[in-house]
């Protein structure tokens, strides 16, 4: 057989369908995802099967799978019949999903951790799903994995997280009850009853913060993009520092985003809640001139996971010292924070006459008063929407009147 794909090309292909022959294709969503694909015919009907996600599948593993399911299907087997009764045998095996087993002997946390991370990373990179695995086997399974589901308690958990910042890793402690409650919620949507999280009553030690979250007045704003648009800072971190103050998000949440996360159609970025501060996920309104930015920015990357990859492996996000870097070659260190960024949002809005409660949940910050936030669902999409149209729009003003290119017109 004669292939038409090159691994080199398949790092390379714009959007669309790319066959290499045998009915093995490499399918190249607009959002960058890099999909196998095999088409065949079963009884008479068309079918497509999914093969992974380029580029941990390589080519070469690709065309393997390829060349097994047709050896299936010359002997009459239909390759997704056969993988959905394989699948199907697995849940039936699966632990999580055994009430009896629950019920009987009460699920151990490394089963259930062991199931979700089965479950959870294909789609992962390699460098996130080595870093997620050595979290569960050498921080949680250690202490916890004996311990069935239903009988951890909060001190467990502390105990688990006090070990890790007692090294000095305080977010790292962070990660990793982050992934601890992803577990919990794993479990929780398989089992009849679901169980309270015992990490939602731990303490954390807060992370060192920049000190006074230094947050720049508002004449002095038009000044600093107009240093942005002409700085050493390349395109991708230049774009990093603008999407930070156009959508109020803290660092960590934007420098850790994936492609799939944004929804263009929508002007919407939808942040699952394994990545929040608060355990909560978050939709974050895309101005104009946000998705301006990420349009700019898919030619950079938008073949990666990540929108803002390391500089040094793309498999991993933007480091943190890429955007505070940045600020301190402009002459900002100690001027202006991230943090202080959201702080500048925050004060604007308030000033504009934006609802508090708008304002605070575009933050992402939890109500103090607990039988608010219990009763307080809404998510405030529309009066944020327009609360960050009208932000990006006076940015823009800003920048105009310090005499620099506004946002939307130039981002390269």
């Amino acid at each position: 057989m004669k292939y038409k794909l090159s691994d080199r090309a398949c790092r390379t292909y714009a959007p669309g369908k790319h066959f290499d022959g045998g009915g093995l294709y490499l399918h190249v969503l607009p959002a960058g995802g890099r999909y196998w694909r095999a088409k065949y015919r079963h009884a008479g009907k068309e079918k497509t099967l999914s093969l992974g996600v380029y580029p941990d599948v390589t080519l070469a593993e690709a065309r393997d799978k390829r060349d097994a399911a047709r050896k299936l299907i010359s002997t009459g087997i239909d390759p997704i019949a056969q993988r959905r009764a394989a699948e199907a045998m697995a849940l039936a095996a699966d632990t999580v999903l055994s009430a009896d087993h629950a019920m009987a002997k009460g699920l151990l946390f490394s089963s259930v951790a062991e199931a979700y991370y089965g479950k959870m990373h294909r789609p992962w990179s390699v460098t996130h799903r080595r870093d997620v695995q050595r979290m569960i086997d050498n921080e949680l399974v250690p202490e916890l994995g004996n311990l069935p589901m239903r009988q951890i308690k909060p001190a467990d958990v502390q105990r688990v997280l006090d070990k890790i910042t007692a090294r000095g890793a305080l977010t790292f402690a962070r990660d990793v009850r982050m992934y601890f409650r992803a577990i919990v919620n794993y479990y929780n949507a398989r089992a009849d009853d679901a169980m309270p999280d015992p990490s939602a009553r731990v303490d954390l030690p807060n992370p060192p913060r920049e000190r006074g979250h230094a947050a720049l007045q508002p004449q002095q704003i038009g000044q600093f993009l107009r240093t942005l648009e002409h700085s050493d800072a390349g395109a991708v971190v230049r774009i990093a520092v603008r999407m930070l103050m156009l959508t109020a998000v803290r660092t960590t949440e934007l420098r850790a985003s994936t492609w799939d996360e944004f929804d263009i159609k929508a002007a919407a970025w939808r942040i699952p809640l394994e990545r929040m501060k608060a355990g909560r996920g978050h939709v974050v309104p895309l101005s104009k001139q946000t998705l301006v930015l990420l349009a700019a920015l898919r030619p950079h990357t938008g073949g990666r996971v990540y929108p803002f990859p390391n500089s040094r492996d793309d498999d991993r996000p933007m480091s943190e010292g890429a955007i505070l870097g940045a600020i301190k070659r402009m002459g900002y260190q100690g001027r202006l924070t991230g943090h202080g960024m959201r702080a500048m949002f925050s004060t604007w809005a308030h000033e504009a006459g934006f609802p508090s409660d708008a304002i605070e949940r575009q933050l992402a910050h939890a109500p103090a008063d607990k039988v608010k936030a219990a009763y307080l669902r809404s998510e405030f999409i529309d009066a944020r929407t327009k609360m960050m149209q009208a932000w990006a729009d006076w940015l823009d003003a800003s920048a105009a009147t310090a005499d620099v290119i506004p946002l939307h017109a130039h981002v390269g």
